[in-house]
């Protein structure tokens, strides 16, 4: 279990080694993560409003979907943000693991020279990687309660102008929670598979 977990903590070690490095990618990545997941979220919540002021599987099914397509401007403006933000982030993080890489020429040299095959090598790489996103996916699970309760209350205010009962309920949907997972998974991997290669390829005399 000791061996095993080894590469999870150099991964993890060298991830916050350039710290300036790793606070920019955190940041586009949260605020990526933040703005996808409050786009589904609100969308959600919306609807489950609707529901509970017209009544579900009711009349009011015409008028869901017609207040759907109004509010759709706002969830489309989220998520193009979202996805912007998370293409600039990936490739900032394929570039400040290439620079890890560069950096740490001599320390990959060592432990292939003690032993580690290139594979670990290359796993040490994709885990810094992986642990990165992982961290902006929880930073982001935590921005996006702020950001979609902004909304729910914008929208409450104006519920209440439109004299119509309660106001938004608000949560995050766990659709959005576990797909910007999966997504930024997919991202650290895509990311980190060219340094990663790089790395294990090269010969312990380079």
């Amino acid at each position: 279990a000791g061996r095993a977990g080894r590469p999870l903590l150099l991964g993890v070690r060298t991830s916050m080694r350039r710290r300036t490095r790793l606070a920019l990618t955190l940041v586009t990545l949260t605020i990526a993560g933040a703005f996808f997941i409050s786009a589904l979220s609100f969308r959600t919540s919306m609807m489950a409003t609707h529901d509970r002021v017209f009544g579900e599987g009711t009349y009011g099914a015409d008028d869901r979907y017609a207040f759907d397509q109004h509010m759709l401007m706002i969830y489309v403006f989220l998520i193009v943000v979202g996805v912007v933000l998370a293409a600039v982030g990936s490739l900032g993080l394929m570039t400040a693991t290439s620079l890890n890489v560069l950096d740490r020429r001599r320390e990959l040299g060592v432990l292939r020279a003690i032993g580690a095959s290139p594979t670990m090598v290359g796993g040490i790489v994709v885990i810094e990687a992986v642990f990165v996103v992982v961290l902006a996916w929880v930073l982001g699970v935590m921005l996006a309660w702020p950001i979609t309760a902004a909304l729910g209350n914008l929208m409450s205010s104006l519920m209440a102008l439109a004299r119509m009962r309660g106001g938004v309920v608000v949560s995050l949907a766990p659709v959005a929670v576990t797909g910007w997972l999966g997504i930024s998974a997919a991202l650290a991997v895509v990311s980190s598979l060219a340094p990663a290669v790089s790395a294990s390829r090269r010969s312990i005399r380079e």
